[in-house]
This record gives structure tokens, C-alpha cells and sequence, in this order.
């Protein structure tokens, strides 16, 4: 879904995509932009800060809105 999504974005942007909220800080925080997942909702970071928590169906245009800000 989010491959897809960021696919054809001609940015030269890193995208991480965590399964587990606590994994953004350690693992993501080298990316530009990212989505870690947690029960039913997300949160969107950029630069290992989190900006916001989202619901599950925002994950794809609140991650392009962020990626079209950079």
C-alpha cells in the first residue's frame, strides 16, 4: 500500500515504515519521513520527531502530505 503510494515520488527521500511505535526511535530515525504502527492508529514522524498521531485510513495521504513538504 505505502510502496506503492511513494512509488513515483521523484524525491530523493529515505521512507521507513515501522510495524511498532517503539521501533521509530532506534531503528527509523535516520529517514526524512516515516509511519509507525500501533493499535489502529500510526504515528507520523519526520527525522525521528514525531508530528502527529493518525487513524489507520489517514497512514497514505498524511505520509504523502509530509513527503510533498520536504
Amino acid at each position: 500500500m505505502i510502496e506503492d503510494a511513494v512509488r513515483d515520488i521523484d524525491k530523493n527521500v529515505k521512507v521507513a515504515v515501522m510495524g511498532c511505535v517503539v521501533n521509530r526511535t532506534g531503528e527509523a530515525m535516520e529517514a526524512a519521513i516515516g509511519i509507525a504502527e500501533g493499535d489502529e492508529s500510526a504515528g507520523i514522524f519526520k527525522k525521528g520527531r514525531v508530528l502527529r498521531k493518525i487513524s489507520e485510513d489517514e497512514i497514505v495521504p498524511e505520509l504523502l502530505k509530509e513527503i510533498e513538504k520536504l
